[in-house]
C-alpha cells in the first residue's frame, strides 16, 4: 500500500510545533463513517454542482421546461439541506412558504439524478455531524418479505430503530420493479404480511414527524394508491414532492414548482 506523501503513513503532521490530523486520516475516518451508515462508495464525493441544470445524463441540452424542473429540484434540495438541523430538531420543511412537511419525495426514472441528490442530502447530514441513516428500498423490502430469517429480522430491527428516532433517514430507489412477479409482467400486490410490516416500520416516523427523504421511479398517484398500507400512504400523501425530468406531468398535490 502506498504511503501518504504528506505524513508518510503516520496519519498526522506537525506544523509549528503543533500536531494535527493529516488529510489522509480525515478521508479514511470519513470513509469509515459512510461505510458504517451503509452509504455507497460512489456517494463519497457527490456534490450539488454535479446536478447540471442545463443538460441531461447524456450531455444533451434540456428543453426549457426540463431545465426549469431541474433548477427547481436543485433549489429545493439546497433549501432542504440548509434546514436539516432544524428538521432533526422537530421542525418541518416548507419551500418558499409552500406546503409544510418533514418528508421529501424525489420522483424520476433512471438517469434523472435522484440518487445523486439523495447522496448530497445524506452527505450534508454527515458533514454536519447529525444523525443520518441511509437505506436502499431493496433492504426495506428484504426486511419485510423474509419471514423466520434471523438476518432479515436483524435488518428489520435496525431500520425500525432508525425510523423511530429523530435522525435524518434517506431511502433510495423505491423501484416499481418490486411489485412485479418474478419472470412475469403481471403486477403483483404486496402481501398483507409485507404491508403490515411496512406500517410497523414507518409508524414511528409518521408520529414523530422526523425528516425522511425517499427517491422513487413512481408517480404520486401510484404511491398514493394505498398499496403500501395506510401509514406509508399517509407519508407519501403529505410529503413535499419534486419531479425530475423524465417524469410525466400530473395534477397531484404538494409537487413543488407546479
Amino acid at each position: 500500500m502506498t504511503k501518504c506523501p504528506i505524513c508518510q503513513g503516520q496519519e498526522y503532521v506537525i506544523e509549528n510545533d503543533r500536531v494535527r490530523d493529516c488529510e489522509c486520516f480525515k478521508s479514511k475516518r470519513r470513509r469509515l463513517v459512510l461505510e458504517k451508515l451503509g452509504i455507497p462508495r460512489s456517494f463519497e464525493f457527490a456534490k450539488l454542482s454535479d446536478y447540471d441544470i442545463r443538460t441531461d445524463a447524456s450531455g444533451e441540452t434540456l428543453s426549457e421546461k426540463d431545465a426549469k424542473q431541474k433548477t427547481t429540484a436543485r433549489a429545493v434540495v439546497t433549501a432542504f439541506i440548509d434546514e436539516i438541523p432544524r428538521l432533526v430538531g422537530g421542525e418541518t420543511f416548507a419551500y418558499e412558504g409552500g406546503h409544510s412537511s418533514p418528508t421529501l419525495v424525489m420522483l424520476g426514472q433512471r438517469s434523472s439524478g435522484k440518487t445523486l441528490l439523495a447522496a448530497c442530502i445524506t452527505l450534508a447530514g454527515v458533514e454536519r455531524n447529525l444523525p443520518v441513516h441511509y437505506y436502499q428500498w431493496a433492504e426495506v423490502m428484504e426486511s419485510c418479505s423474509q419471514f423466520d430469517n434471523p438476518k432479515a429480522e436483524e435488518l428489520l430491527a435496525r431500520i425500525k430503530r432508525s425510523l423511530d428516532s429523530r435522525s435524518l433517514v434517506v431511502i433510495d430507489n423505491l423501484d416499481s420493479s418490486y411489485e412485479f412477479g418474478e419472470g412475469s409482467g403481471d403486477r403483483r400486490p404486496l402481501s398483507t404480511g409485507i404491508v403490515r410490516k411496512l406500517d410497523y416500520l414507518f409508524v414511528g416516523r409518521a408520529q414523530n414527524a422526523a425528516p425522511l427523504v425517499i427517491t422513487t421511479d413512481q408517480n404520486p398517484s401510484q404511491l398514493g394508491a394505498g398499496k403500501f398500507g395506510p401509514v406509508v400512504t399517509s407519508l407519501f400523501d403529505d410529503a413535499n414532492k419534486i419531479k425530475l425530468p423524465t417524469m410525466g406531468r400530473g395534477k397531484d398535490q404538494h409537487i413543488i414548482g407546479e
